[in-house]
């Protein structure tokens, strides 16, 4: 015979469990997208960088 509250227990803990993974999944998500701007920022920042302190421009300097 089949234990019917048994398997609405196990169904209402696998239901939580996927709440959970995708409350996870979002959580990663905007994570990932945050460090994505960090780094787009950083990059764009370090090329702006590269461009002020660029050594061929201080060559002359040296002469």
């Amino acid at each position: 015979m089949i234990d019917y509250s048994y398997m609405k227990n196990k169904l209402s803990k696998f239901e939580t469990l996927l709440a959970n993974l995708e409350k996870a999944s979002a959580n990663h998500s905007k994570a990932c997208e945050s460090f994505l701007k960090v780094s787009e920022a950083y990059s764009s920042k370090r090329e702006e960088m590269l461009k002020i302190y660029e050594p061929s421009d201080l060559s002359h300097a040296c002469e």
